[in-house]
Order: C-alpha cells, then sequence, then structure tokens
C-alpha cells in the first residue's frame, strides 16, 4: 500500500521557494509604492503649478498668494480655477516654486519651478 501525502524534504522545499519569491517580491513592492506616490506628487504639483500659472497669467499686475493646503481637499485658486488634491498629499506654493509632498509609506517631494 502507497502512503500518500509529502515528506518533510519536500514541504522544506517550497518554504524556501517561497521565502526566496517573498524576499525578491517586497523589496520590488516597496519600491513601486514608492514611484506610485511620487507619480501622485508630480501630477498634483504640475496641476496646482499650471492652475496658478493660468492665473499669473490673467492677472499680470497681482503678486498670487503662496501657502500650503493639505489634501483631501481643493484648492480654488480662483473662482473658475480650482485643483483637487488628494489624501495624503501636501502643496506649498511659493513665491518661485510649487512643492507637493506624498506621505504615504514613506515621503516624496516634488518641486515645480513657476515661471
Amino acid at each position: 500500500m502507497k502512503k500518500k501525502g509529502f515528506t518533510l524534504i519536500e514541504v522544506m522545499v517550497v518554504a524556501v521557494i517561497v521565502a526566496i519569491l517573498a524576499a525578491v517580491a517586497i523589496p520590488a513592492y516597496r519600491n513601486y509604492i514608492s514611484r506610485s506616490a511620487n507619480n501622485v506628487a508630480k501630477n498634483v504639483a504640475g496641476t496646482v503649478a499650471q492652475g496658478v500659472a493660468t492665473w499669473i497669467a490673467e492677472h499680470p499686475n497681482e503678486t498670487h498668494s503662496t501657502g500650503t493646503m493639505t489634501g483631501p481637499n481643493t484648492w480654488e485658486i480662483d473662482k473658475n480655477i480650482s485643483v483637487k488634491i488628494p489624501e495624503y498629499v501636501t502643496i506649498t506654493v511659493a513665491k518661485d516654486k510649487i512643492t507637493a509632498s506624498h506621505t504615504t509609506k514613506g515621503t516624496s517631494t516634488v518641486s515645480v519651478p513657476l515661471l
């Protein structure tokens, strides 16, 4: 009669293979999350920079306001220009640049110059 089941060696080989796959996959996943947060920050900073640049073009004799806003929120640059800021994103508008930071599982910061 043949016994059914797995030997201890077979189970240990499978456990080692799973451990090796996890050792490769976890750092790759963390890198993916970091790049994703960086892309969100870039997109939001670019959108806010475009809105502020539009406002500056429409109001050449006025000075744009500076400040910081954290999402989830909507930044109303003008009555016709508003930007939705997602959760975990902080936007800082200075006189010469806009900085966006994304703080999920680490911090990613992107700066966009204002022309």
